[in-house]
C-alpha cells in the first residue's frame, strides 16, 4: 500500500516461497526510488520496488 496526499495505491505481492526477508525493505525502497527519480509515476515506482524486494525474498540474495 502506498498512500500520498492525492491517492492510495494497492499492489498485490507476488506469491512464492520466501527464502529470506533480510534486505527486502531496502530493496523495495531502492527499486521505488530508482524508478521514481526517472518518472514521478507512483504506481510504476511501487511496482518496481515490489519487483526488487521479491527478488531478494524469493532468492535469498541481497
Amino acid at each position: 500500500i502506498l498512500v500520498s496526499k492525492d491517492e492510495s495505491i494497492y499492489e498485490k505481492a507476488p506469491i512464492g516461497k520466501v527464502i529470506n526477508t533480510v534486505g527486502a525493505g531496502d530493496a523495495l525502497l531502492a527499486g521505488f526510488l530508482a524508478s521514481y527519480t526517472k518518472s514521478p509515476d507512483l504506481k510504476a515506482a511501487l511496482q518496481q520496488g515490489i519487483k526488487c524486494a521479491s527478488k531478494v525474498v524469493f532468492t535469498g540474495y541481497i
